[in-house]
């Protein structure tokens, strides 16, 4: 749930062509935007590895998500409230990982090759071609 305005939140792909890591975003928001409901979108890879520290692998590989989480706040950015079942509260924090860390050789080699091929057409577009 949503802290900033109550509202439950959604699981939602991307529209963007290229990326399809779903995500979850509060529903308030997305219908009315962010002047209506403050709050930020959680990539669903990081809520799947934060439940997993806070209940266990074995349990989330074994589907016991209702049996150990009664809920799972969102207060503000970067920040779950784990509500269990057995009545702790497990606050957990995160935050998005750099781009240059999830970049492959292969991915950071393509991006240097586009870079030097738009430097040569900037250039060659000023000065022109001889």
């Amino acid at each position: 749930f949503c802290d900033k305005c109550g509202s439950r939140f959604v699981r939602k792909r991307p529209n963007k062509p290229g990326s399809n890591d779903p995500f979850l975003v509060c529903q308030r928001f997305l219908k009315y935007g962010k002047d209506d409901c403050p709050s930020q979108k959680i990539p669903e890879k990081i809520l799947i590895e934060k439940t997993a520290e806070t209940i266990g692998k074995k349990a989330l590989k074994q589907g016991k998500l209702r049996e150990k989480i009664d809920s799972i706040r969102v207060p503000e950015q970067f920040h779950l409230v784990y509500i269990l079942k057995d009545g702790r509260r497990v606050n957990v924090y995160w935050k998005h990982k750099s781009r240059s860390e999830s970049w492959t050789k292969e991915m950071r080699k393509n991006a240097s090759e586009k870079a030097i091929d738009n430097r040569k057409e900037n250039y060659y577009g000023i000065c022109g071609s001889d």
